[in-house]
């Protein structure tokens, strides 16, 4: 089911299974971020959005470079 997210429009809620080392790498780059900016609530959701949301960022950057 879709939903409104912060500003994002809709959102779809989608499931993911990482494995444990994985898992391990983006909670440490979450605890780094949540040390980074005090105060700041940062969920594991938010921080998967954000790397997924700046790589494939760089990624469409790089095509369009390419043609």
């Amino acid at each position: 089911m879709a939903r409104r997210q912060r500003g994002e429009g809709l959102a779809t809620q989608v499931a993911v299974r990482f494995p444990a080392d994985l898992l391990g790498r983006l909670e440490r780059y979450l605890e780094r971020l949540r040390g980074e900016r005090p105060g700041l609530t940062v969920s594991r959701a938010d921080v998967v959005r954000m790397l997924v949301h700046e790589r494939l960022s760089e990624i469409e950057a790089e095509d369009k470079t390419r043609t």
